[in-house]
């Protein structure tokens, strides 16, 4: 009798086929079976923080034991951001996992672990007083910092405390000497979130030639300049965030629009091109058009949120958006502006139409967004102000280097018996807006269902 025997062959995937695997995993969120289908227009509305970074970033965990090489193409996703403290919710994805509590033992795993340290590409800090302090464990945090050469995102939280704490010189080992160490010698931070930070000395921002962007957090935050004055010259974006006390708002406006005796700003940004903000009140405008009037001479983006408020009459911000656009419509080349409906009588786009209106042949405006927010206690109006903005539109010649319109309405569904709010804003693709299907730019509308 014959026997066939059948020889098992081992096939080795190439690296480079793995490596494709691995970041398609790491760059889907994986499929949640429990979740209920929403249809492609309908999420769930969940904070940023409670997003993985990536969003697949424990379905590449389990490839770390095959291989040196895979060991390192999933430590590529497993560290891309990384949080450092204690003070981070429990719901907060990425946070530190319970086997490293504190501090301390964070810093020891990574001591430990230094090839780790590269491949971390965002990082946030939460650091409470008895660790700002501790100069050993400042050391050890120094230490772990100035390792990570690929970091291009650094967010600094000191939970209300002083930012040159009187405990440590200027000379040590410190988090705020490793941000000037990494800003002086990284080519890859380029962006830089401060909250909750107090009396920050901006001049620990100079001599950074790689950072373009600076993200601050007005809440519970103060800043200052250290001498007669100061120049930001590779900052190209700014973004303002969370003003939930005026007196630290102003504070810090007074800081970027000081000028000396002789009537120079005390504070430049030469390069400013990005500037975002967001609205909590109508009093806040004339602050935000100080800072546009001191840095934006060359401003190519201007992207804010208006909360609108409910009083009838107090919806129409055209008068200060003049003021915002115009004088940089030879400049300006993309707008995003974002609005929060809390009444059906409000107009979603605030008085912007009027301002385009005003926009002469020679402006430059490339890319218009728009995002209304509509929230679960109020409708949307389905008026003629859909009409205004596409009848503001409609003239080639004005806009000849527009290239791309969006229109994104988000309706917070909570409690809504139906969807007919959401039929009816659709709707207006083949009414009120239809006109801008067939202009020379590029028009998307979209109506997005939020469940909160």
């Amino acid at each position: 009798m014959a026997f066939v025997v059948e020889k098992t062959h081992n096939i080795a995937i190439p690296n480079d086929i793995i490596s494709e695997i691995i970041d398609i995993l790491a760059a889907e969120r994986p499929p949640d079976p429990n979740a209920i289908d929403l249809g492609p227009d309908t999420e769930w509305s969940w904070p940023d923080e409670d997003l993985h970074d990536p969003p697949g970033r424990l379905q590449v965990k389990k490839f770390h034991t095959l291989s040196s090489f895979c060991l390192q193409r999933a430590r590529k996703h497993i560290f891309a951001a990384v949080k450092l403290g204690t003070n981070y919710p429990q719901y907060t994805c990425n946070r530190p996992p319970k086997h490293l509590s504190t501090l301390t033992s964070q810093l020891a795993f990574f001591e430990e672990h230094k090839g780790t340290l590269p491949h971390i590409r965002r990082l946030s800090l939460d650091i409470k007083q008895k660790e700002l302090v501790d100069s050993s464990l400042q050391e050890k945090l120094y230490d772990a910092m100035v390792e990570m050469s690929n970091l291009s995102f650094l967010s600094i939280s000191l939970n209300d405390l002083v930012w040159a704490h009187p405990g440590l010189s200027s000379t040590s080992k410190s988090v705020q000497s490793a941000l000037r160490t990494l800003l002086r010698s990284s080519q890859n931070l380029t962006e830089v979130y401060l909250r909750n930070v107090f009396k920050f000395r901006l001049n620990d921002l100079v001599d950074a030639p790689y950072l373009q962007g600076l993200y601050v957090d007005i809440d519970e935050s103060t800043f200052f300049v250290d001498g007669d004055k100061l120049e930001l010259n590779s900052l190209k974006k700014l973004i303002i965030c969370r003003i939930r006390q005026p007196k630290y708002f102003e504070q810090f406006v007074n800081v970027l629009v000081d000028r000396d005796g002789n009537g120079n700003l005390v504070l430049t940004l030469p390069q400013l091109k990005v500037f975002e903000f967001g609205i909590e009140s109508s009093s806040e405008l004339p602050e935000f058009l100080k800072i546009v009037n001191a840095h934006g001479g060359s401003l190519e983006e201007l992207s804010f949120h208006l909360s609108l408020d409910r009083e009838p009459g107090h919806n129409d911000y055209s008068t200060w958006l003049n003021e915002l656009i115009l004088p940089r419509k030879q400049t300006l080349q993309k707008i995003s502006i974002s609005s929060s409906l809390l009444d059906e009588s409000q107009n979603p786009f605030a008085g912007l139409c009027s301002t385009l209106l005003r926009m002469d042949e020679d402006n430059v405006l490339a890319e218009l967004h728009i995002e209304v927010h509509v929230q679960t206690d109020c409708n949307c109006t389905l008026g003629d102000e859909w009409l205004e903005f596409s009848r503001v539109l409609d003239t080639n010649k004005k806009w000849k280097h527009l290239r791309r319109v969006t229109i994104v309405v988000v309706v917070a569904d909570f409690g809504r018996s139906d969807r007919a709010l959401q039929t009816a804003l659709d709707g207006l693709r083949n009414t009120h807006l239809k006109a801008l299907f067939s202009r020379p730019f590029e028009f998307e509308l979209r109506v997005r269902t939020v469940i909160v």
